[in-house]
Protein backbone atom coordinates (compact mmCIF):
# COMPACT_ATOMS: atom_id res chain seq x y z
CA UNK A 1 0.00 0.00 0.00
CA UNK A 2 1.16 3.89 -0.86
CA UNK A 3 0.13 5.93 1.86
CA UNK A 4 1.77 8.49 4.18
CA UNK A 5 2.00 7.90 8.01
CA UNK A 6 1.71 10.77 10.26
CA UNK A 7 2.34 9.96 13.82
CA UNK A 8 2.56 12.87 16.37
CA UNK A 9 4.46 12.56 19.46
CA UNK A 10 6.37 14.37 21.86
CA UNK A 11 4.30 16.77 23.61
CA UNK A 12 5.24 20.13 24.82
CA UNK A 13 5.29 20.82 28.47
CA UNK A 14 2.61 23.28 27.85
CA UNK A 15 0.18 20.49 26.63
CA UNK A 16 1.39 18.34 30.03
CA UNK A 17 0.27 20.58 31.95
CA UNK A 18 -2.68 21.43 30.41
CA UNK A 19 -3.72 16.94 30.58
CA UNK A 20 -2.69 17.03 34.34
CA UNK A 21 -5.02 19.78 35.02
CA UNK A 22 -8.02 18.43 33.11
CA UNK A 23 -7.55 15.11 35.11
CA UNK A 24 -6.99 16.76 38.21
CA UNK A 25 -10.70 18.95 37.28
CA UNK A 26 -12.29 15.35 35.88
CA UNK A 27 -11.00 13.49 39.25
CA UNK A 28 -12.62 16.20 41.56
CA UNK A 29 -15.63 16.49 39.42
CA UNK A 30 -16.20 13.04 39.69
CA UNK A 31 -15.00 12.66 43.11
CA UNK A 32 -14.55 8.72 43.21
CA UNK A 33 -13.94 6.41 46.27
CA UNK A 34 -10.74 7.49 47.69
CA UNK A 35 -8.96 4.23 46.97
CA UNK A 36 -10.07 4.47 43.52
CA UNK A 37 -8.26 8.57 42.80
CA UNK A 38 -5.11 6.66 41.65
CA UNK A 39 -6.66 4.86 39.09
CA UNK A 40 -9.11 7.39 37.88
CA UNK A 41 -6.46 9.82 37.66
CA UNK A 42 -4.08 8.12 35.43
CA UNK A 43 -6.98 6.70 33.08
CA UNK A 44 -7.68 10.71 33.29
CA UNK A 45 -4.18 11.33 31.92
CA UNK A 46 -4.22 8.77 29.63
CA UNK A 47 -7.89 9.48 27.79
CA UNK A 48 -6.91 13.16 28.05
CA UNK A 49 -3.76 13.03 26.46
CA UNK A 50 -4.67 10.00 23.57
CA UNK A 51 -3.21 10.85 20.47
CA UNK A 52 -4.79 9.35 16.91
CA UNK A 53 -3.10 7.78 13.74
CA UNK A 54 -3.87 8.64 10.80
CA UNK A 55 -2.84 7.02 7.39
CA UNK A 56 -3.57 8.55 4.52
CA UNK A 57 -3.91 6.30 1.39
CA UNK A 58 -1.77 7.54 -1.70
CA UNK A 59 -2.60 6.35 -5.43
CA UNK A 60 0.87 6.20 -6.30
CA UNK A 61 -0.20 7.29 -10.27
CA UNK A 62 -1.91 10.37 -8.81
CA UNK A 63 1.56 10.99 -6.59
CA UNK A 64 3.23 10.33 -10.36
CA UNK A 65 1.17 13.41 -11.97
CA UNK A 66 1.42 15.91 -9.04
CA UNK A 67 5.30 15.42 -8.99
CA UNK A 68 5.69 16.37 -12.80
CA UNK A 69 6.19 20.07 -13.40
CA UNK A 70 3.96 22.01 -15.30
CA UNK A 71 0.59 20.19 -14.74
Amino acid sequence: MNGRKVELRHNAPEQVREYLRAALDLVEELNPPSDLRVAFFTKAVDLTAAKSLQIEQVDAGLAALLARPGL
